[in-house]
């Protein structure tokens, strides 16, 4: 056999050390980082050497794992002895162990995926175990530090999740980490280091499930790159615009904050130019955006933007009237920069991210789409009740220990409170302003098969579960149009609610001239 450079020596030989006994009997010992080490003539992989004698000094590299023999022979230490070692008869002489592990490092740092699979797979040791044993290796081999350094750059700068789990479950699956299910996991753990990579790395270009890989990766962690996909795969986006003409265009998505402007107004071309850099190659993008289905998405449908059909989307606006509808204002807040539209969009992101943590018990692992959660919840509405540290105010009543009248221009300071039941004193303020039903509610938004019909159904069945009774004129404009706000109307016509043992009565009167109403629209 011809001897093995050290160039080639450096991919498959951790370990660096000088020969520091030998013997008659075949064996002698090396001098390594860890002490001496057992090594025997016939583990030489160079060329052909038939004794141990006048080795001595000489310098060698060498990997440690399971012997087959020595395990056959139930020797001790069989599982941490020297498998094979190679004499570096090519090496410079004032190679040390220190070197040598730089050496390798840079020669790791070198390789592409491809390659570096190659060096995951051990197929020398996989071998050398069947013709010795028959079978498959018992031990893992030692990795080195320049192994386990090299393979957590390269986690950190794959290329996609399709990339990042191959390379992850050649990992798990090598002799050199994993040869069973406890090892897999605790490999996995040891690996998968996610929350310091850059987003990018979880970008998903298709089916999760077709890539390679996922049958090894996904039952050991697959909960947790669940989580770091749906962040990669959200894209807030933001326009300015009057309606007809796009002016700017921003986005936040796992590769940062970008913004694209024409105070012209966007041809055709620039808008498709400005989607295909925001998606970054993604084909099932969560696209993410305050009032977006009822302002943005339609802007962008009218200009025919080419995002995927089986995008996601999510309307903060929406999810933030869900979670608490009785706030004065759901304005999106941008501390700078504001009606800048990648200032609005990296706002919008954040809002999203808090949301979709207080959504959790909702959500519950299923797809996150705002008309599908919206779904879900007109169908079990009790769901919103896991939502955590969501109150309706309750401290109004406790201000007035029995019923009392109370001026119409004030009614907003009551709205939304627990324990409060408004009664209008005039039959058309009544007619006009009906206390909604939840069952009359829901019967409207079924009928109309809207999304925002669905939301006031949700949020009035939520409400009157926490003693909240919701009157027409509790619900915001944007979200209630005047079809929705007739078809309400209608449905209450001749409605009164039964009475509330525990609620306190407030008697609502024009007392003073400023329309209620007015107010009202303006906290909204």
């Amino acid at each position: 056999m011809k001897n093995i450079k050290l160039s080639t020596a450096l991919l498959t030989y951790p370990y660096f050390g000088q020969i520091s006994q030998c013997t008659d009997r075949g064996f002698g010992f090396i001098k390594g980082p860890e002490g001496e080490e057992w090594i025997h003539f016939r583990d030489h992989a160079g060329r052909r050497l038939n004794t141990m004698e006048g080795l001595e000094g000489k310098p060698c590299a060498f990997v440690i794992g399971g012997h087959p023999f020595r395990h056959s022979q139930g020797k001790m230490n069989w599982s941490r002895s020297v498998v094979q070692w190679l004499l570096l008869d090519d090496a410079d002489p004032s190679l040390t162990p220190q070197t040598y592990e730089k050496e390798r490092r840079k020669a790791l740092l070198a390789l592409d995926k491809g390659r570096l699979h190659s060096v995951l797979s051990a197929k020398w040791y996989l071998q050398l175990w069947k013709k010795s044993t028959g079978g498959k290796p018992k031990a893992v081999l030692m990795a080195d530090p320049s192994l386990n350094g090299t393979l957590k750059e390269s986690l950190a700068s794959c290329n996609g999740i399709e990339e990042l789990m191959r390379l992850l479950a050649a990992i798990c699956s090598s002799p050199w980490y994993g040869l069973n299910e406890d090892d897999r996991s605790k490999v996995c753990q040891n690996f998968l280091q996610a929350a310091d990579w850059p987003l990018n790395v979880f970008l998903v270009s298709k089916p999760i499930k077709s890539c390679r890989g996922y049958g090894e990766i996904w039952p050991l962690c697959g909960d947790m790159l669940e989580g770091y996909i749906r962040k990669a795969r959200t894209i807030a986006i933001d326009l300015e615009s009057n309606g007809e003409t796009i002016y700017q265009f921003g986005w936040k998505n796992a590769t940062g904050t970008d913004l694209r402007a024409n105070r012209y107004g966007f041809s055709h071309d620039d808008l498709c130019k400005a989607v295909g850099d925001c998606l970054s190659g993604q084909n099932s993008p969560c696209i993410v955006g305050q009032n977006l289905l009822s302002w943005d998405w339609l802007i962008l449908q009218k200009h025919e933007a080419p995002f995927p059909e089986s995008s996601a989307l999510w309307d903060t606006l929406i999810a933030s009237w869900l979670l608490e509808p009785w706030t004065d204002s759901h304005a999106l807040i941008v501390e700078e920069n504001a009606h800048r539209a990648d200032a609005d969009a990296a706002a919008c992101y954040e809002l999203f991210e808090n949301q979709i943590a207080h959504l959790a018990p909702c959500l519950n692992g299923s797809e996150i789409d705002i008309c599908k959660l919206v779904d879900k919840l007109f169908d079990d509405p009790s769901l919103l009740l896991g939502v955590q540290e969501r109150e309706y105010p309750s401290d109004f009543c406790n201000i007035f220990p029995t019923a009392c009248v109370y001026p119409s221009n004030r009614i907003y300071e009551i709205a939304w409170q627990k324990n409060c039941n408004l009664k209008l004193i005039a039959p058309e303020n009544r007619l006009a302003d009906p206390t909604l039903s939840p069952e009359f509610c829901h019967d409207v938004a079924a009928e109309q098969n809207d999304i925002l019909a669905k939301v006031v159904s949700i949020v009035v069945t939520n409400a009157e579960v926490h003693g909240v009774h919701l009157r027409l004129s509790n619900l915001s404009q944007w979200l209630v149009g005047d079809q929705l706000r007739s078809a309400l109307k209608l449905a209450h016509n001749g409605y009164e609610p039964t009475k509330e043992e525990n609620a306190q009565v407030f008697y609502v009167s024009a007392l003073l001239t400023p329309s209620w109403q007015a107010r009202l629209i303006m906290r909204y």
